[in-house]
């Protein structure tokens, strides 16, 4: 059977590769040698994104009996695979069919957190143990998605590592707000930002991320537990000083409310 602790010389296998943490996954894994087998939906981004020695599998995650046996032989595999705000009730779907593929191929599961599921903070900063205190919908989601990944660990049908991320900045990640950041500043337009921007905020660099990532799997310690990874304390309006500083540009921000930013992303 296959061994779901053999990190270095096993298969991994990342679903949702051609995003932006499953790329950054991909290429720390090839970087250290490690063989790979690339979960996608769009294989034509794919190919151009990957050598030709990627293992790259066209999937649908929401047939079972395909994602099994796509995730056949896999010692990790990772929840890379994301869906529009509208979409998320598909979320629970889809990790239910590849938990059962993950118990079928006797695989450590790498489930990629947030902060979504903390819902207002009880206090700051804060850490693992912070109660999960979510009662927005997507916050809801991402608790019901723990709690089943920890349902199959403490059965030992997975292994499991949670590695818990601010919000992802860096290559590849090209979301509105935090890839548009980036495109504003090279366009000398002004970055949008949808609250205060003077607030403490935290972000994750997604290199670093995957890098983390690898780290928590190389440490059997970690397993079953939850690991917060992310950069040092900033406000949004330093951090996007620090992009249009690096192009000789003035810093300009367009704060938007909340309610833009909500009904922005509920019709993506």
């Amino acid at each position: 059977m296959n061994n779901k602790y053999d990190i270095d010389n096993g298969l991994h296998v990342v679903i949702g590769a051609t995003g932006a943490y499953g790329y950054a996954v991909t290429k720390i894994l090839l970087k250290n040698k490690i063989n790979v087998r690339a979960i996608v939906r769009n294989e034509e981004k794919a190919l151009k994104l990957f050598p030709k020695d990627v293992d790259i599998v066209k999937s649908d995650i929401f047939n079972m009996d395909k994602i099994i046996k796509d995730l056949k032989g896999a010692s990790v595999i990772y929840i890379a695979n994301n869906f529009p705000y509208k979409n998320w009730q598909n979320y629970y779907i889809s990790t239910e069919n590849i938990l059962k593929g993950a118990e079928t191929s006797n695989s450590t599961v790498v489930f990629p957190g947030n902060v979504y599921g903390y819902g207002k903070f009880d206090y700051l900063p804060v850490n693992e143990e912070h109660p999960l205190n979510a009662n927005g919908k997507k916050g809801i989601l991402r608790n019901n998605i723990e709690k089943l990944l920890f349902e199959y660990y403490k059965k030992d049908k997975i292994g499991l590592v949670i590695p818990r991320f601010a919000d992802f900045y860096g290559p590849n990640v090209t979301n509105d707000l935090y890839g548009g950041m980036f495109i504003k500043a090279m366009k000398n337009k002004k970055a949008i930002w949808p609250v205060n921007p003077d607030i403490p905020h935290n972000f994750t660099y997604i290199d670093d991320a995957a890098k983390a990532t690898l780290l928590l799997l190389r440490n059997i310690n970690s397993y079953g537990k939850v690991y917060h990874v992310s950069g040092d304390i900033i406000t949004a309006r330093e951090f996007i000083n620090k992009i249009y500083n690096r192009l000789n540009l003035k810093t300009r921000v367009l704060r938007f409310g909340k309610f833009y930013l909500y009904f922005h992303y509920l019709i993506l």
